[in-house]
């Protein structure tokens, strides 16, 4: 090698390692090297979670899918449409039609050409697509025959839309100033694969305030992520660095004077934004500004002192707040009115859902024999539904169908909930309630409601039985149903109770608010920020100004008075675990030399599992009794970010089970069943029997031994004395 390719390869080489260690994220990494706005990004949307499939002689499916505020479609956008059909199928009769907010954009014959899975693009850039929501139809004409008249339910009927299916988008910011008119644009694109557009930025060793306000965002940028899972892109200040800034826009959190060198920077972009700027930044505001490191990107300011930061992160996370916000900045008031949160968990509350609220318009099935629609609820993450819920449905339909012989189906995660004839008084307007059981609901975290409608049209003959077997699907023209935007779900949700990992946030949270709570961080670094605000945001009940959460260090020579009388949520690695968190008597596990071993005849852990994992465990508290404490821990750095990751995975995140599991580097997950709270919530159960639940593993057995040499000793006793008698 000469000279002078050396020199290109060490270049190369020193570029790759300065450009590597740039995002602590796999997620966000593919927003913050999205190309500028100008050139628009690619976004790649779901028609359908699963494959559809579409029977008889006509049948139609709906699906949806939003488009953020402040964003705009650019040319270069499609519907890619995967299918096959049956081979049965008359090609000069049978046609695949899409739709786009019902209007017919393309169609295609349904031949030989296309029997097995066949991909079919169809361009949408003549489209003025708006934000907000959009209706994407697939209506599907199949006859197996020519004759005039055949069977409208013959099973050789049938089409398949691939889950594979996509609403392929080049989306790109429509621009603007920087404006909170737009919030939470740019930070958070609704609709999107990726809707979290953002980091967060908080200063080095983070106070009290600003750990509960870089908190409640990340809380709400989980919200607005598929499954509701995230692992928060958050950044310790002296740990980012210009390439993540100008890749991204930021939200940075914390008090003016709190902030170095890069935090300065963004506050000195919003003083130069307006002339009153550095006096406001003084006051306690919300700002925006263009970012220092990339122009056409925007930075957003949270800054003052104390309670004002968490109070900013509660308008910036309240729907009724957000929506008021104007101009490039506001002050954050000393007080805010209470507000509660549709999903804060208290008990004894029923919830009343719309379908509107959710964002979904009226659904209308029309000029088909058989078609539906879906919706999609995520349910919170501190409720359990253990009584189930009740779907309302509002609904009419055409009079031109053969009443009694017609139909609506629900089916609740795929499984059929109710089903209806449509009558003639329900055709000026019908109503039902519908109870989805929580058997039915099972693990599943959402609610995944299909609606769907099956037409028989009469037909001249007058014979009854003419009218029952003739054929019906000649004219579909009077064909339609709709349900109404103002059908809802009622929810009457439980308190969590079963003392598991998966029913966090208990026992942390009383009703509606976190209680007698310290987190004590084993570092305040990027990769421990990561696995608490990840952990906080997947519990799901917000966090605001009158939360009783307390921040500590796990070096504070007062930490065992700090943690008197109150739960503990540890996050740290596990070389820095206080002693009195390390081994106690109730624990599971032990850690020493950067491993974690086993103390209990319940976990079972082998030596590769040992090194290189990270654990989280729940149990009761060595320090105060009837408190707990939850460990969030692992043998090294790279093992902490396994946290993240695992919580982050709906997969993953599902087999968090049980009171301790142990995540190793494939993002496996280890649970163990015979530490689960089996107990059923609806049985009230006493403190003397919680104390007894929680005895200290690995002594049940002794416990057993001891309660039968008691017995045996009495009962010989007893014997002795009757024989002496």
């Amino acid at each position: 090698m000469n000279r002078k390719h050396a020199y290109w390869l060490h270049a190369v080489i020193l570029f790759v390692l300065l450009v590597s260690p740039v995002s602590a994220f796999a997620e966000p990494s593919t927003s913050a090297s999205a190309p500028a706005a100008s050139s628009g990004n690619r976004e790649l949307l779901t028609a359908f979670n699963e494959d559809r499939v579409f029977k008889g002689d006509s049948a139609k499916q709906d699906a949806y899918f939003e488009i953020g505020k402040n964003r705009t479609v650019l040319p270069g956008s499609s519907i890619d449409v995967s299918f096959s059909h049956s081979p049965t199928l008359h090609p000069d009769y049978s046609t695949l039609t899409i739709l786009l907010d019902d209007i017919p954009i393309s169609s295609t014959a349904l031949d030989h050409t296309n029997t097995t899975v066949t991909d079919w693009k169809i361009d949408i850039s003549s489209f003025d697509l708006k934000p907000g929501f959009h209706k994407l139809s697939f209506w599907a004409k199949m006859k197996v025959n020519a004759a005039v008249c055949e069977d409208p339910q013959n099973s050789s009927a049938w089409l398949t839309i691939d889950r594979e299916t996509r609403i392929n988008l080049k989306i790109a910011d429509a621009g603007s100033e920087a404006d909170l008119t737009i919030y939470p644009s740019p930070f958070l694109a609704r609709g999107s694969e990726k809707p979290v557009q953002t980091i967060l930025i908080v200063p080095d060793d983070i106070e009290q305030s600003e750990f509960k306000a870089a908190a409640r965002l990340s809380q709400f940028l989980a919200s607005q992520s598929p499954n509701e899972l995230l692992r928060t892109p958050i950044y310790a200040e002296s740990e980012v660095t210009d390439a993540v800034l100008s890749g991204s826009s930021a939200i940075w959190i914390g008090a003016g004077d709190r902030w170095n060198g890069l935090g300065h920077r963004a506050m000195d972009a919003f003083a130069a934004s307006r002339p009153d700027g550095a006096a406001l930044a003084s006051q306690g505001i919300i700002g925006v500004a263009e970012s220092p490191w990339h122009e056409g990107r925007t930075i957003l300011v949270v800054t003052g002192e104390g309670d004002k930061l968490v109070r900013g992160a509660e308008i910036l996370t309240t729907d009724t707040l957000y929506k008021q916000l104007q101009g490039g900045f506001t002050v954050i008031p000393d007080k805010l009115p209470n507000s509660t949160s549709d999903a804060d968990g208290t008990t004894d509350k029923t919830y009343v859902l719309t379908f509107e609220s959710l964002g979904y318009g009226n659904l209308v099935t029309e000029d088909v024999l058989q078609g539906g629609s879906s919706i999609y609820y995520p349910i919170p993450n501190n409720w359990d539904l253990n009584n189930g819920a009740t779907l309302h449905l509002k609904y009419k339909h055409s009079k031109s169908i053969l009443y009694n012989k017609s139909v609506m189906k629900v089916f609740l995660n795929g499984t059929p909930v109710q089903s209806v004839n449509l009558l003639e008084r329900t055709s000026e307007g019908g109503e039902i309630d519908i109870r989805l059981d929580p058997s039915v609901i099972g693990a599943s975290r959402g609610l995944n409601i299909e609606v769907r409608f099956q037409f028989v049209n009469p037909t001249s003959g007058s014979d009854q039985h003419e009218q029952n077997t003739a054929c019906s699907s000649e004219n579909l023209m009077g064909d339609w149903a709709l349900v109404d935007k103002t059908s809802y779900f009622t929810f009457t949700p439980d308190k969590r109770e079963n003392y598991n990992l998966d029913s966090l946030p208990f026992p942390f949270v009383s009703g509606n608010e976190w209680r007698d709570t310290t987190i004590v961080m084993g570092g305040k670094t990027t990769t421990e920020l990561v696995a608490a605000m990840t952990l906080l945001a997947r519990t799901g009940m917000p966090i605001g100004s009158d939360s009783d959460i307390a921040l500590a260090d796990a070096d504070d020579p007062d930490l065992q008075a700090k943690l008197t009388d109150r739960n503990v949520v540890y996050v740290g690695m596990s070389s820095a675990l206080p002693a009195t968190l390390n081994g106690f008597g109730a624990s599971y596990v032990t850690f020493e030399d950067d491993r974690v071993s086993s103390q209990s005849d319940l976990v079972t852990i082998l030596k590769e599992l040992s090194q290189d994992s990270a654990v989280m465990q729940l149990t009761e508290s060595p320090i105060s009794q009837g408190r707990s404490v939850l460990l969030v821990t692992a043998t090294g750095p790279e093992e902490m970010t396994y946290i993240g990751r695992a919580l982050s995975d709906p997969a993953a995140s599902g087999s968090v089970t049980g009171r301790v599991v142990v995540i190793d580097v494939r993002n496996q997950v280890h649970a163990f069943p015979g530490t689960a709270d089996l107990r059923d919530p609806s049985v009230p159960q006493s403190k003397a029997d919680r104390t007894t639940r929680e005895l200290p593993n690995g002594q049940y057995a002794f416990l057993g031994a001891l309660i039968v040499m008691i017995t045996a000793l009495l009962l010989y006793a007893r014997k002795i004395r009757r024989n002496g008698s």
